[in-house]
């Protein structure tokens, strides 16, 4: 059984193979100054769920627990916030990922198909 520490690293290294393979920006881990320190998310996703891209936090089992100042930081700034379970993620699974990218819509890569207008 793999510890917190273990599992983090196989998420991360999870979703940077699943950055390479499917072609998104990823910062992975993200640092930013909250109230003059500073703070550690999982990754930033600067073309995912705003105009501004989201911040991603793990949570894990069983209490889930959220970080209120990363939730405070992203309203603060327009970003967007998501917790992910850790649990999901600890197997390589592009299609998981996939759909929860799906999920948080993709803001500045869209390809837009021109049609002709009769």
């Amino acid at each position: 059984m793999k510890n917190e520490n273990q599992k983090r690293e196989a998420v991360e290294k999870n979703w940077i193979v699943a950055s390479q393979n499917l072609q998104f920006e990823m910062i992975i881990p993200y640092k930013f100054n909250f109230k003059s320190k500073e703070k550690k998310a999982f990754a930033f996703l600067p073309n995912y769920g705003s105009e501004n891209g989201m911040i991603v936090n793990l949570i894990t089992p069983p209490q889930f627990q959220t970080d209120s100042e990363i939730i405070e930081w992203a309203k603060e700034n327009n970003y967007f916030y998501s917790f992910l379970n850790i649990e999901s993620y600890l197997e390589y699974d592009e299609d998981v990922i996939t759909e929860t990218l799906e999920d948080w819509g993709n803001f500045k890569n869209k390809i837009i198909v021109a049609t002709e207008i009769d």
